[in-house]
């Protein structure tokens, strides 16, 4: 009671990210997507760069900055700009120069894959391009980056970003993950759910 769902419907005409199923009796209150236009209409555009501003907050480059966070972050928000990749359309290519852009991926999927082996998979929500943006301006890109569908993603490039904050020296540190150290022997139903930590647009973090 009081929780929940659906709040992303009622700004993207698109298919449900997950089934929502009654496990018991219940009485739901309900907003429809029209309801909304009509009376909150103004207001979607707000909504919509708040969204985007807290999916910014919670990249570490960005939650462990210097620079003012809200001031700053709604103007890097409004610097935004939308790139449609075609099915197979490669991003970036290992060993060759990169392009220094944030990529937040709106629709569709992205496959990352490097020499060594590793492949990682993206889907909505995900981000990549992170740790290219405080290198050099002549930064190799370390993984082949590619669409497997028509991929739709928020781009901020290192550029705009230096337009706002001044020096990428401001951004906190990407968190390094070593894919050869997960314990992959761990499986869900091994853990137990103790709560909700954070929830996010997409998701929710649990302490298990």
């Amino acid at each position: 009671p009081g929780q929940w769902f659906g709040e992303q419907a009622l700004l993207d005409n698109e298919k449900r990210n997950a089934d929502v199923t009654a496990i018991a009796s219940c009485t739901t209150l309900c907003l429809s997507r029209e309801m909304f236009a009509k009376i909150l209409g103004p207001l979607r555009e707000k909504i919509e760069h708040s969204i985007k501003r807290r999916e910014l907050m919670a990249i570490p480059i960005f939650n462990n900055s210097k620079f003012q966070p809200h001031e700053e972050m709604a103007k890097l928000v409004d610097d935004y700009t939308e790139l449609t990749f075609q099915k197979g359309a490669m991003i970036a290519e290992e060993g060759e120069v990169a392009q220094q852009n944030l990529y937040i991926i709106r629709r569709g999927r992205i496959v990352v894959a490097s020499s060594n082996g590793k492949i990682c998979n993206l889907s909505v929500g995900d981000y990549f391009g992170e740790s290219t943006l405080q290198e050099d301006d002549e930064v190799m890109s370390q993984q082949t980056v590619t669409a497997v569908e028509q991929t739709v993603c928020s781009v901020l490039s290192k550029d705009a970003i230096v337009g706002v904050i001044g020096t990428v020296s401001k951004l906190g540190k990407p968190v390094p993950v070593s894919m050869s150290k997960l314990d992959k022997t761990v499986r869900l139903e091994d853990v137990k759910k103790v709560r909700i930590i954070g929830v996010g647009t997409f998701g929710k973090v649990w302490l298990v």
